[in-house]
C-alpha cells in the first residue's frame, strides 16, 4: 500500500493554488479585472502566493448604422427639419424659406429651422441708400437674376420684379400668387404687410414710387395688398404707409 506524505499533500495544494490564480473572468462591454488568485500555504520556509491576471476589456456596443432616419435617428428634428442619412452617420437638416410649419397657425419655416410667424420681421429689415448714409444698418441690396426674379439679400426673400396690371381682393390674391410659375419656381405666396414694408424705399420723396426703382423698374404708385389676417392689409408705395381697407382690391406682388 502506498503512502502519501504530509509534505507531497501540501506541494498539491500550492500548485492547485497557483491554478487557481491563472482564472480570468471577461465581463462584456466593460473593462474587467480578473479574479484574485487564492495563496498558498508555506511548506518548508517557502511561502507560495499567486494572484489572477488582469481580465481583457469588454468590447461596447457599435452606433447603429443609419438606415431609416425616421428610425436611427436621434435628435428628434423638428417640425422646421428632417433627419437625413450621411453615409452611416444620421445629420438633420433645415426645410426650405417659407414652407408651412407642420403645426400650421399661418406659421412658416425660416430656413434655419425654427418656426415663425410672418407677420414679425424675423430678420434685419433693410434701409435705402439715404438711410444707410445717415447711419442706419443693413443697406438694401439686391440680385437680379434676370429670369424675372429678385432675390433680397438682407431678408432671404425671393420677389417677383414685375407685377401685372391685375388688382386683387386678399382671396383673389392667394389664388393668383398660388398659381404663379415663375423660374420653375411654384412655390410664389402673397406677402405679409411687413414683407412688403421691407421693399420701401424711405429716400423716396411722396408721389414715390417708394421702392427702388432700379430694381423694380415699372412698379406704380398704388396700394400693394398682403396676407396679413385680421384686416385687408395693405402698404402704399406712394407714400409708405401702411393700412387697411374694406377688402376693395390692390396690386400684388408675389414673393418667395
Amino acid at each position: 500500500m502506498r503512502m502519501v506524505t504530509m509534505a507531497s499533500w501540501l506541494g498539491a495544494v500550492v500548485v492547485l493554488a497557483a491554478a487557481v490564480g491563472c482564472a480570468q473572468e471577461e465581463v462584456p462591454g466593460g473593462a474587467p479585472t480578473g479574479s484574485s488568485g487564492e495563496g498558498g500555504d508555506a511548506v518548508g520556509g517557502t511561502t507560495a502566493t499567486s494572484s489572477g491576471s488582469t481580465g481583457s476589456a469588454g468590447t461596447g456596443g457599435a452606433p447603429p448604422e443609419c438606415i431609416d432616419p425616421a428610425v436611427d435617428c436621434d435628435p428628434v428634428p423638428n417640425e422646421c427639419q428632417v433627419a437625413v442619412c450621411q453615409g452611416a452617420a444620421c445629420a438633420l437638416e433645415n426645410v426650405a424659406r417659407n414652407q408651412a410649419c407642420a403645426s400650421s397657425g399661418g406659421k412658416i419655416c425660416d430656413g434655419g429651422g425654427l418656426c415663425i410667424d410672418p407677420d414679425w420681421a424675423s430678420w434685419p429689415m433693410p434701409n435705402g441708400a439715404v438711410d444707410a448714409a445717415a447711419g442706419a444698418p443693413n443697406e438694401m441690396d439686391y440680385t437680379d437674376h434676370g429670369d424675372g426674379t429678385v432675390d433680397d439679400k438682407v431678408t432671404s426673400l425671393m420677389w417677383q420684379k414685375a407685377v401685372d396690371a391685375g388688382s386683387y381682393n386678399q382671396q383673389a390674391a392667394f389664388v393668383h400668387c398660388a398659381g404663379v410659375d415663375l423660374a420653375d419656381y411654384t412655390d410664389w405666396r402673397v406677402p405679409t404687410h411687413i414683407e412688403l414694408v421691407s421693399l420701401l424705399d424711405y429716400g423716396v420723396a411722396p408721389a414715390g414710387p417708394t421702392i427702388r426703382g432700379d430694381v423694380f423698374p415699372s412698379t406704380p404708385s398704388a396700394f400693394f395688398g398682403s396676407s396679413t389676417s385680421g384686416a385687408d392689409w395693405f402698404v402704399n408705395f406712394t407714400d409708405g404707409l401702411v393700412s387697411f381697407s374694406d377688402g376693395s382690391g390692390h396690386r400684388i406682388r408675389c414673393v418667395r
